[in-house]
């Protein structure tokens, strides 16, 4: 239940696709070259070309998720934490628009 009123008390903004695509390039580089993941999938409204993003969200294939979380956390400098579980975290980025990650389980195809 706290994890939905942290959600809820969170500001979150849009952002259009083009802008979007800018922010996904990097967060990508990001997750594959300082997380050190071993691969990542785009999903979610900007996978589907939706032209309203509030929301960007991946998938990663790596064995030390809560590694990968404490280094987007500082992401741009400062990227809060919103909700994390043991497989699925939700950060606020500095755009407005939140970073939702999930682990995927090892060997099960997450691309790039």
């Amino acid at each position: 239940m706290a994890q939905h009123v942290r959600q809820g008390l969170t500001e979150t903004h849009a952002m259009l696709l083009y802008k979007a695509d800018d922010l996904r390039e990097a967060v990508e580089e990001f997750l594959l070259d300082k997380c050190g993941v071993r691969a990542v999938a785009l999903v979610g409204d900007c996978r589907r070309r939706v032209e309203i993003i509030e929301e960007l969200a991946f998938v990663v294939e790596t064995d030390d998720f809560a590694g990968v979380i404490a280094k987007l956390e500082h992401y741009g400098g400062r990227t809060p934490l919103v909700s994390a579980s043991k497989d699925d975290a939700v950060l606020a980025m500095s755009s407005g628009i939140l970073l939702r990650v999930h682990r995927q389980p090892s060997g099960s195809g997450a691309s790039r």
